[in-house]
């Protein structure tokens, strides 16, 4: 059985977000609890949320394409981008620097 697909606008999306919103938020506070023995990794954790968010909003964006998106979702899914290269411009002149 095929499974259908979340589409921005369906009335499953927005819960969706907010579980995964929620999800991340639990998942900052166990790292604030257990920072202090987990601190040495915390640029590979970075590295990789970074690149799963990556490849997901990639992802996303590639499969709506087909569909006529909405100019804000254009222009957040870009400000998204720089966002990321921007942080990791950051580290990497931080750890490099």
């Amino acid at each position: 059985m095929k499974q259908k697909r979340q589409q921005f606008g369906s009335k499953n999306w927005i819960p969706l977000n907010v579980s995964a919103m929620g999800i991340g938020i639990f998942a900052l506070g166990v790292g604030a609890i257990l920072a202090p023995y987990i601190s040495r990794f915390s640029v590979l954790f970075i590295i990789v949320g970074l690149l799963a968010h990556s490849w997901g909003m990639y992802k996303m964006h590639k499969t709506q394409g087909k569909t006529q998106k909405a100019l804000g979702m254009q222009i957040a899914y870009w400000i998204c981008w720089v966002a990321l290269i921007a942080v990791l411009t950051y580290m990497l002149l931080k750890l490099f620097t």
